[in-house]
């Protein structure tokens, strides 16, 4: 009897172990529910006849509603109740919004919002009943008389508005009691209006305020979804048009459409933009045009003016006359993208990126904008556009489009173009070195692309971050160590650019380096509290070098240290070698601790064997090689039975033929057939001297007894050389 009514008592919590819980907070605008619904669990919130339904998908273990109210009024949530086992209504108790959204995995939030009302909507709603009177006027406009709507920006201009709303003097004066049922006609208009999609309401929401629990309070959880704040002195609303909508729909494709369209090649006749006059003589010329007639913008000058900064290959100077108009056509926005392109400014360049494939010298901008492999024609066509460019253009761009075909494999061609820069002021820049480093990898030449890299980061102050990554990664790849003013230059540079993504590619290469040449504690500084993927393989070198190249006294200063996250099974095992042969088995065993899989998982094994063996655990030893049958795993057993004193069970352990089948373990196992046939004159005379059977006949001759005392002799001979073997030196007689 006892022992049913514990079953009685102890079933209810059996029952709602599994259940779903709910956790609930108030807020200022809105209720917040969180159901632990677990990570694997889908669901949808869907509303039904003034309240919400949550459903769950692979889960139907019930929800726990007992302690929703108890954190909670009911003044947004006036019920909730359990229609299924896998589904929950909440009912609402006013005209709220809802809001679920996923915290973590697991974690499901259900917001009920307020629905925020404009302070003059609200006051019309909120306002009393209308009068039972109310003054009503009809007048007569002609069939053919124009409509006239009403001017909605002069509603702003009080003067204006005043002289609108006086009445004619055959009007009488309309009851201040009209205004309520204007502004309850006007919210009924814009929620209809709403309701229809031609209205969006913009209304300024308060800020949210605490989430309910600690990690809420710590803004892991979202605040519900807040519109854009609404301009001072600007209604709450934003109207627009069916005809708006399609209006942006159309710009929307015809925006998707532009990588269709192969432009004129007018556009782009950057030879015709100039001649061989100086610039500065060509810019005096249109001194005149720029200043412009009185109140008139002189666009095209300032266009004239951008196409021969081109013409010279000024990108920056371009970019800077086509943005003092605002002005747009196709012709202005592909010289700004032009421009753009010449000085290598980061961006997106839609209208050049889309002539890519076309028969205009478009096709040419667009490679150097995004390279592609080319057919045998369209690279030659491509390189003959490049030759009918103006002189200072070609020297200008020739390092970046050489550096675009050496990307795509074309290193011949990336070769030619770069005699163009020899040729000019743009051969001595950094680019172009960097372009000549990538043509001798291309041609495997890596100690020629390693010389030109090493001069440019000794002599050129414009070395950049991806060249100076890219010498010390060569001169790693040929097994050189990047010399300390390099891997100074390197953390300069990283100071420079810090706060960007190429900050951690710098930290990386400056760790190998200080790797390499022995630094490893400056190298694990660099990677200090970061957890990426690029950090773990720093530090799993890091290790793997001071175990191979490290004296015993700075490895074992680091292997006894508290040991960073990260280290893979296989540095762990390095590691724990070195530890064993050192005669550190104990700290060994510590390393080998964690899991492993394949190679790295069998490897391991063996150490633990090793180890054990080491620490006199001869039996753990022997229970880390079950079921491994190698010669390292036998000779490893062999070990162990040796350390048990089981001598026999170690040679048998082994094959005959392997190394650690000693005539020592034979001896000691008492393998004397074996033992014969050893190279080992003591053992083996021992062995057969207890092989050879005692002379158990009568002694009847002389011979006889000179045979028995030779062999007494050498049995003696034997057990002398078995004292010296194993005892050290023996009295002589």
């Amino acid at each position: 009897m006892i022992r049913f009514v514990f079953v009685l008592m102890v079933l209810p919590f059996v029952a709602s172990a599994d259940s779903v819980t709910i956790r609930s907070g108030e807020h200022d605008t809105f209720s917040r529910l969180v159901l632990s619904i677990g990570a694997e669990t889908g669901w949808s919130i869907e509303p039904s006849d003034g309240s919400v339904i949550v459903q769950l998908t692979g889960r139907s273990d019930g929800f726990d509603i007992t302690e929703i109210f108890d954190r909670i009024p009911r003044d947004r949530l006036s019920e909730v109740t359990q229609v299924g086992p896998d589904s929950l209504r909440l009912v609402l108790n006013c005209p709220c919004d809802y809001d679920a959204f996923l915290w973590r995995p697991g974690e499901l939030v259900v917001d009920i919002i307020d629905v925020p009302v404009p302070p003059e909507i609200e006051g019309a709603l909120l306002a009393p009943e209308a009068p039972e009177t109310m003054i009503q006027t009809t007048t007569t406009l002609p069939a053919d008389a124009p409509l006239r709507l009403p001017n909605m920006l002069n509603l702003r201009q009080p003067a204006q508005a005043n002289l609108a709303m006086t009445p004619s003097p055959q009007q009488p004066m309309p009851s201040t009691n009209d205004l309520s049922a204007t502004e309850v006609a006007l919210a009924q208009g814009i929620a209809r209006a709403a309701t229809q999609g031609f209205l969006e309401p913009s209304i300024d929401k308060p800020a949210n305020s605490e989430p309910i629990d600690s990690m809420v309070a710590q803004g892991q959880i979202a605040q519900p979804r807040q519109d854009p704040p609404v301009a001072v002195g600007r209604p709450g609303v934003g109207i627009s048009t069916a005809m708006d909508r399609d209006l942006a729909l159309m710009g929307a494709a015809l925006e998707q459409s532009i990588d269709q369209q192969c432009l004129h090649e007018d556009l782009f006749q950057i030879e015709a933009w100039g001649d061989d006059r100086a610039i500065h003589t060509q810019v005096a010329a249109l001194a005149e045009a720029l200043t412009g007639d009185f109140g008139e913008e002189p666009r095209e000058a300032q266009e004239t003016l951008a196409r021969l900064y081109i013409y010279f290959g000024f990108g920056a100077e371009a970019k800077s006359v086509l943005s003092t108009d605002t002005a747009s056509s196709r012709s202005r926005l592909i010289l700004t993208e032009l421009a753009g392109i010449i000085d290598d400014y980061e961006g997106l360049y839609p209208l050049i990126s889309s002539q890519a494939g076309c028969a205009t010298t478009g096709a040419l901008w667009a490679f150097l904008v995004d390279p592609t492999a080319q057919e045998e024609f369209v690279r030659n066509q491509l390189i003959q556009q490049f030759f009918a460019l103006p002189q200072p253009l070609r020297g200008q761009i020739s390092p970046r489009l050489a550096q675009r075909f050496v990307e795509v494999g074309e290193p011949d061609v990336a070769s030619r173009l770069l005699r163009v820069a020899d040729n000019s002021d743009a051969g001595a820049t950094h680019e172009a070195q960097s372009a000549r480093a990538m043509v001798a990898e291309s041609f495997n030449d890596p100690s020629g692309a390693l010389i030109v890299l090493t001069h440019e980061a000794e002599d050129n102050v414009r070395t950049t971050p991806q060249s100076l990554i890219r010498l010390i990664e060569l001169e790693l790849q040929q097994g050189l160590n990047p010399s300390e003013a390099n891997l100074l230059l390197v953390a300069a540079l990283r100071h420079e650019h810090r706060d960007t993504p190429i900050a951690q590619d710098l930290a990386d290469i400056e760790a190998m380096g200080r790797v390499a040449i022995g630094q490893y504690q400056a190298a694990l500084d660099l990677i200090q509290d970061r957890e990426d993927a690029s950090a773990f393989t720093i530090l799993n070198r890091a290790f793997s070098a001071i175990t191979e190249t490290a004296e015993a006294g700075p490895f074992l200063e680091f292997a006894y240290s508290d040991l960073p996250m990260g280290l893979t099974p296989e540095t762990e095992n390095i590691v724990a070698r070195r530890l064993i042969d050192l005669g550190f088995p104990e700290r060994a065993i510590a390393m080998l601790q964690g899991p492993a899989e394949r190679g790295a998982a069998a490897n391991r094994r063996y150490l633990r064997a090793e180890a054990a063996i080491g620490t006199q655990d001869f039996v753990g030893g022997i229970d880390s090689l079950l079921g491994m049958t190698d010669e390292r795993a036998r000779a490893l057993r062999a070990r162990a039975y040796e350390g048990l004193g089981e001598h026999r069970a170690a040679l048998a352990a082994l094959n005959p033929d392997q190394t650690g089948s000693t005539p020592t373990l034979q001896f000691r196992a008492a393998a004397w057939e074996r033992l014969t046939v050893e190279d080992d004159e003591v053992l083996a005379s021992f062995a057969q001297a207890v092989l050879e059977p005692p002379n158990i006949d009568a002694v009847e001759t002389l011979a006889d007894r000179r045979a028995i005392l030779t062999q007494s002799q050498e049995s003696r001979r034997a057990v002398q050389g078995l004292l010296l073997r194993f005892d050290g030196t023996t009295r002589q007689d």
